[in-house]
């Protein structure tokens, strides 16, 4: 079969591959453009790109390429929205194109748990190595003709639109089960963080700990660094101060005399 590889992130580069190994012929690959990144701004290609500049496959890279999707979760951000929201499993869906927002009949589906533990980065890295085998076997349905077409329930989608740096600003009114699986999903982008002393204070971890204040409210704050929450509260571990290194929250008190509230 010969196939046109659409895709940007590094979430698709898994598959790629996979296709380049198979039987099939890739003929092309469409891809975002190169893009500033960084402080110098220095322009950079996709991974998907990158991935590709040691083959012979032509690589075409119109104004704009959307990113691969999951399917209950539709839009930008369908990864971080599934752990935010709790969700107990997630994955990879095959589908057909029509004219909606990933709203085609589904052609074949693979599921993975959603662990207690996993960031946003860790779920990425686990879809991505599941999607090659959902790909290739697709596939071979299609050239066999026995690919199905299944409708999706429209009535268990919702949207997860794109992500903004200021989208990960802690709301500490918020319970602190809630405001922990943000700070995982949000990890690594947007990036969980709060307001501390007039600076970003961004959390990559934390955990649910029995206590009550005010919304905000520092608790302790000589070796834990404890903040209320609207229900709970939780104790920050590693943790980076706007312009300094990531350290643990008991480093971050060693050096930084908290204040008695969060901004």
């Amino acid at each position: 079969m010969r196939i046109v590889f659409v895709g940007a992130g590094a979430i698709g580069v898994p598959t790629l591959r996979a296709l380049l190994k198979s039987e099939h012929e890739l003929v092309g690959v469409v891809t975002q453009t190169d893009k500033p990144v960084g402080r110098a701004q220095s322009m950079a290609a996709t991974p998907v790109k990158k991935a590709m500049l040691d083959t012979t496959a032509r690589i075409l890279q119109p104004a704009r390429i959307k990113d691969q999707q999951a399917i209950e979760e539709r839009g930008a951000a369908p990864i971080q929205a599934a752990i935010a929201a709790g969700d107990r499993e997630t994955g990879i869906t095959v589908m057909y194109m029509d004219e909606g927002l990933d709203t085609g009949d589904i052609l074949l589906q693979r599921t993975i748990d959603i662990r207690s533990d996993d960031t946003g980065g860790s779920l990425h890295d686990r879809l991505a190595q599941i999607a090659p085998d959902a790909l290739l076997e697709s596939l071979r349905m299609l050239a066999k003709g026995t690919a199905p077409r299944i409708p999706q329930d429209t009535t268990v989608a919702t949207y997860a639109p794109k992500l903004k740096r200021e989208d990960g600003k802690i709301d500490w009114s918020e319970p602190a089960e809630v405001i922990e699986r943000k700070i995982r999903a949000f990890n690594p982008w947007p990036g969980a963080f709060m307001r501390i002393d007039g600076r970003n204070l961004k959390i990559f971890s934390a955990s649910i700990v029995d206590c009550r204040g005010a919304p905000g409210e520092i608790l302790r704050s000589e070796k834990e660094l404890v903040i209320a929450a609207g229900k709970d509260a939780l104790s920050l571990g590693n943790v980076q101060l706007e312009g300094k290194r990531r350290m643990s929250a008991s480093e971050f008190l060693h050096g930084h005399a908290a204040s008695s509230r969060t901004e």
